[in-house]
């Protein structure tokens, strides 16, 4: 065993090499064991190699020893190269490894007589770092097929053959004009043919029996393979040399540019996927993104749950239609456990989680042969933290809705602080002077009737700001509940002035109403408490002796009620302003800035609108256009 390096003391780090072996688990596993006892980091590392086939048993325990390893919570890497022991060395010594992990090959022995087994090249390569390989018991070396379907009639070497028939036809007519040299090159480009579309198999097939028709076909003397000219033997051994050095190129370019076709494909699959996951706004748009994207890039019918607070899984709208209520269950069950499952009928069942806790669970189907593996675990991946993103901005949105809510709670308690505490002193006073009027001094009738109407003037100004706290936080609330029916403008005009009362002595009100009849439907109390509101502000910010206009016109379809005053006004900057909570004018003097939206609130709950405009000769007109006139 090499001498560990002193860095290596302080930062272990541990890297398992994974690949296509059945026995992944057990190596994972010996592997997590070892990092758990030293304390050391645990990483996986696949190296893909572009030129490798695997069969449909060796992808199947690729994925899932990939996948186990992400289940497990080790960090996993990906990396293409053509050599493994040389990327995995040079990826151990670039990351600060300091012992690789593997598996002892199963192939034979004389496979590696040349070149040495990968455990013996990677150990060379090593230098400083630790190489540990472990090995199963001989009986677990079971011998399993390494292809399926390799029975199948071997079409591309008969067309590999047919085109050495076709080389050989092109050729007889100018053997006997031209150099048999020269003719090898009709021979050449059928193996190059053969190396470009048929792989490298065939072609070194083609290239054989290029050599073979050469000799009977071109070579005196003909249809013989004996040679009387010892100098062709040159020629035979160069044909041969360079047909299967150009079938070897070929093949690996052609292999090559397949699997960068495939890598372009998922890639762009993936942007997709992950552009359509973030730009989901919600579950039910998330639910729709993977449906599609599963269905139409991987052929698999899906279905989505999500953790619920119980610890169990529910699914998500949109959800698994095709899923019976026992197979349900099993789902919740591979939720719990944190373990992929592969159900029957081939539903594959994969926990989702992001950083090791679990966020649900996303349910495959086989609906059409389509393309799975690290694609497959890369959706799933993506799926988990577009769940997790969304959950995340669920809970900002509710954490978000919990400060505005203790802002505006605090807003409320400064701006009716004063508002409350002003007419309550006013009250108290009043009464303290009532009380104490007998003992202390004599109160005549006159002073005394005054001292009542501040009392009740203080106590008309508290009953209204208590009832516009009330209808805010209604308002907030969602509990304003309107009830509307037909109502006469005329009557809604009269109650309205007839609320104000005594606010309204000594200050002229002029009122218009439209010509002929016609009905609105409103709630009449709700209403009338709009024009109230604004009848007041009317009165607290106009001059003492200008009257006030309350009009009612018809504008097409709609019914307009205008409250006109001719006060200081509005500033442009602030007229859509005076409608949010809280916000009253730098020139006002009171007031918790609540009547406004209180209107606003009303009158669009009745479809209605609300704006402030200034009025001609100074002054500010607010106009309520309510449409849908009720003919009588």
């Amino acid at each position: 065993m090499k001498e560990r390096s002193a860095a290596g003391l302080s930062a272990e780090r541990i890297l398992v090499c994974l690949g296509p072996s059945p026995f992944g688990e057990g190596l994972l596993q010996e592997a997590l064991r070892m990092a758990r006892s030293s304390g050391a980091e645990l990483w996986a590392l696949f190296v893909d190699v572009p030129t490798a086939r695997l069969d449909a048993l060796s992808k199947a325990a690729l994925e899932g020893n990939l996948r186990l390893a992400e289940e497990l919570g080790v960090k996993l890497f990906i990396r293409s190269g053509e050599d493994i022991a040389v990327t995995v060395v040079d990826f151990s010594r670039r990351h600060g490894v300091t012992r690789i992990v593997v598996g002892k090959p199963l192939a034979p022995r004389w496979k590696s007589l040349f070149g040495g087994t990968l455990v013996d090249r990677m150990i060379r390569l090593s230098g400083p770092i630790d190489v540990v390989a472990l090995s199963r018991a001989d009986e677990e070396r079971l011998s399993r097929p390494l292809t399926e379907g390799r029975k199948k009639v071997p079409w591309p070497y008969l067309e590999g053959a047919a085109l050495v028939a076709v080389a050989t036809i092109a050729g007889l007519p100018f053997s006997r004009v031209m150099s048999p040299t020269n003719i090898v090159m009709v021979y050449l480009a059928a193996v190059l043919v053969a190396a470009l579309f048929l792989g490298q198999g065939p072609s070194i097939l083609t290239a054989v029996l290029g050599v073979l028709a050469f000799d009977v076909f071109m070579v005196p003397p003909y249809y013989t393979l004996v040679v009387t000219d010892s100098q062709y033997l040159v020629t035979f051994a160069g044909f041969l040399g360079v047909g299967l050095v150009v079938s070897g190129l070929a093949s690996r370019a052609r292999e090559q540019a397949r699997e960068a076709r495939r890598r372009e494909e998922e890639t762009l699959a993936l942007y997709a996927f992950s552009r359509d996951l973030a730009s989901a706004a919600g579950r039910n748009e998330l639910v729709r993104a993977v449906t599609d994207h599963l269905s139409r890039t991987l052929g698999w019918d899906s279905a989505l749950f999500l953790a619920d607070e119980g610890g169990g899984v529910i699914p998500l709208s949109g959800g698994p239609t095709f899923l019976p209520e026992p197979i349900v269950e099993a789902v919740g069950d591979v939720f719990r456990h944190g373990r992929s499952r592969e159900l029957e009928g081939g539903l594959l069942c994969l926990p989702l989680k992001v950083k090791g806790r679990k966020v649900g669970v996303l349910a495959l189907a086989p609906k059409e042969k389509g393309r799975s593996g690290r694609l497959r675990d890369a959706f799933v991946l993506q799926v988990a933290q577009a769940l997790e993103r969304i959950a995340l901005d669920e809970r900002a949105l509710a954490a978000e809705r919990v400060q505005v809510r203790e802002k505006i709670q605090a807003a409320l308690l400064n701006s009716i602080s004063h508002e409350i505490r002003t007419p309550l002193s006013s009250i108290t006073g009043v009464l303290s002077s009532l009380r104490r009027g007998e003992e202390a001094f004599v109160v005549d009738g006159e002073a005394r009737s005054a001292l009542i109407e501040t009392a009740w003037s203080e106590a008309q100004r508290l009953n209204s700001l208590v009832g516009n706290l009330l209808n805010m936080s209604r308002l907030e609330s969602g509990g304003l509940q309107t009830a509307p029916e037909p109502c006469d403008p005329a009557e809604i005009v009269a109650h309205a002035l007839a609320l104000m009362g005594e606010r309204l002595e000594g200050r002229p009100v002029e009122t218009e109403l439209p010509d002929e009849t016609c009905l609105v439907s409103v709630d009449f109390a709700l209403f009338s408490l709009v024009l109230v509101n604004l009848l007041d502000n009317a009165l607290k910010y106009g001059p003492p002796q200008s009257p006030l206009v309350l009009r009612v016109r018809r504008e097409g379809e709609a019914l307009l009620f205008e409250v006109l005053d001719r006060g200081p006004g509005i500033p442009e900057p602030f007229r859509e302003k005076v409608f949010e909570k809280f916000f009253r004018l730098p020139s006002a003097s009171g007031g918790t800035g609540l009547g406004l939206t209180i209107c606003r609130g009303i009158v669009e709950a009745h479809g209605g609108t609300i704006e402030a405009v200034p009025r001609q000769g100074g002054g500010t007109a607010m106009t309520i256009r309510l449409p849908g006139v009720i003919e009588p």
